[in-house]
């Protein structure tokens, strides 16, 4: 895999590779692989600081790619003769509405309760979207790393 900057062309082999997502479900050319990677390089240009992200390029790399898969698991329509789309969002739980994370519940005879993180209270519905798939997961776990900076701590 490229082991520079992001690209399209290293998106395209991550999706491919790394995700399995087969020729079948989206095509090489799909426009949907270039707005998903381009809005994936919007969203790692949060504010200008994309310039502390080139002195770190495989960080960069990944999170660019794994916001792009993101969206791409999100926002790809299945072809024709596939639900390859379909059945990941399916099998994900995608397209269910998250609001936040329960921190208690009782009844009358048990209860229970687990601490949320602070970062996780001033989560955006984006961020809670994000969430719902490994790939949001590993940018959401990147740019948390990067502190304050992204508006997330």
């Amino acid at each position: 895999m490229n082991q520079g900057l992001p690209t399209l062309e290293g998106f395209l082999q991550f999706v491919r590779g790394y995700m399995g997502v087969p020729v079948t479900a989206i095509a090489d050319d799909s426009l949907v692989i270039e707005e998903v990677y381009s809005l994936a390089l919007e969203w790692s240009n949060i504010s200008g600081y994309r310039s502390i992200l080139i002195t770190q390029p495989t960080t960069y790399r990944m999170l660019v790619y794994n916001l792009g898969a993101s969206f791409l698991i999100n926002y790809a329509n299945d072809v024709t003769d596939s639900t390859y789309f379909a059945d990941l969002r399916k099998s994900l739980g995608l397209g269910r509405m998250v609001t936040g994370f329960v921190n208690s519940a009782a009844d009358q005879g048990t209860s229970q309760a687990t601490t949320t993180l602070d970062v996780l209270q001033g989560l955006s519905l984006a961020d809670l979207q994000l969430m719902q798939d490994p790939y949001g997961r590993r940018a959401l776990a990147i740019l948390m790393e990067l502190g304050p900076l992204w508006g997330l701590s």
